[in-house]
C-alpha cells in the first residue's frame, strides 16, 4: 500500500486505503481462488473427472 501511496502522491497512507482497499481485497480473493485450483484435494478431483477409471466390462464370447 505504501508504493501505492507514493505514486499516487498522497501524504496519508490512510487517504491510500480508502480509495484502493477495494482493489487489494479483490485481488487477494482472485489469487486465493487461483491458488486453491492447486490444492491437492482440489487436484485430486479434477484427475478423476478427467480422467475416470473404466468399469470393467464382462468380455464377450
Amino acid at each position: 500500500m505504501k508504493g501505492i501511496q507514493k505514486k499516487m502522491g498522497h501524504a496519508k497512507e490512510k487517504t491510500t486505503s480508502n480509495i484502493y482497499a477495494h482493489v487489494t481485497k479483490k485481488l487477494s480473493r482472485d489469487t486465493a481462488d487461483k491458488f486453491n485450483k492447486f490444492s491437492p484435494q482440489n487436484i485430486q478431483q479434477l484427475d478423476t473427472t478427467k480422467n475416470p477409471v473404466p468399469n470393467p466390462s464382462p468380455s464377450s464370447k
